[in-house]
């Protein structure tokens, strides 16, 4: 007899944690060294007043200066962020969805020449929008598993040292959005790219979860979910089906909406590799998540 089964959960607690790492910061540098996952170290220096501006130049122009090269690179806009979160056990990790909740993430990558291997901290980056300004995450996690290119905020191109900047930024934004760099010595603005301001300025989508449903009646079970995009501005619903069984296995999920359309999607939840038995289910989507037993 097929056992079919829909439990509503507030799928928030992953999310809860995640807030705290996405919030704008002080910009400060800390005055520690951080390791990157590549095993190269951030300066702890903290910079001085500035004594020149240079900018703003186009995006991706490297500027020479202050004993670096930086060459600012693949900026991406995001409403949301697939992400890569710990499960109850720490080495088990599995896939999230963090929304933002009316506000947006810029994501860019600069790349860094310098001899020593060193390269500035995080919090010498910011975004400016007329006369607001936004400081990079201090902490880096390992977000946008969808990208076109992969991760493409990972290593650099050269394989040289390099920042991964992530922004939260208000939706939508006016203005004229720049990339700010303050080094010892001097002030570097780029300006975004056309297309990123556009996105950046365009109307955010807004999510209704409509219906949901969990069928565990053929292994390893499907989800069926119903949304629809209640805002002004074109999105991407995002969802993760995870399977929990000797660990978790995940799939992420994304479907573009229009404003005003409602979409029905059913999807197949990931296999347990090896046999491994299935004790849970669970759907992390940009409108809220739920879960159902095995």
């Amino acid at each position: 007899m097929a056992r079919r089964r829909s439990v509503l959960a507030a799928g928030g607690g992953l999310l809860a944690a995640l807030a705290g790492c996405l919030s704008p910061t002080s910009g400060r540098p800390s005055g520690r060294t951080d390791t990157a996952s590549n095993g190269t170290k951030e300066t702890t220096t903290t910079a001085p007043a500035t004594t020149g501006e240079t900018g703003p130049l186009p995006f991706g122009r490297p500027y020479d200066g202050d004993g670096f090269v930086l060459e600012p690179r693949d900026p991406a806009v995001r409403e949301s962020l697939v992400y890569s979160a710990p499960g109850e056990v720490e080495s088990h990790r599995r896939l999230g969805i963090h929304d933002g909740g009316g506000d947006r993430f810029l994501l860019l990558g600069v790349d860094v020449s310098r001899s020593d291997g060193d390269r500035p901290p995080r919090s010498a980056y910011r975004v400016a929008v007329s006369g607001d300004r936004f400081e990079s995450w201090t902490q880096w996690l390992n977000f946008d598993w969808e990208h076109p290119d992969g991760n493409p905020y990972g290593n650099t191109r050269t394989g040289s040292p390099g920042s991964m900047l992530g922004f939260t930024l208000p939706a939508p934004v006016s203005g004229d959005p720049e990339l700010v760099f303050r080094g010892e010595n001097a002030t570097v603005r780029w300006s975004l790219p056309d297309d990123v301001v556009e996105e950046l300025a365009a109307p955010p989508p807004e999510w209704e979860l409509l219906s949901h449903d969990v069928d565990t009646s053929d292994v390893p079970g499907s989800a069926s979910i119903e949304f629809e995009n209640v805002g002004d501005g074109d999105g991407l619903f995002r969802a993760v089906l995870v399977t929990e069984g000797n660990a978790y296995y995940s799939r992420a999920l994304s479907y573009p909406v229009a404003p005003g359309e409602s979409r029905t999607v059913t999807a197949r939840f990931p296999s347990p590799r090896g046999g491994s038995p299935v004790h849970d289910y669970l759907v992390d989507t940009v409108a809220g998540g739920f879960s159902a037993d095995a």
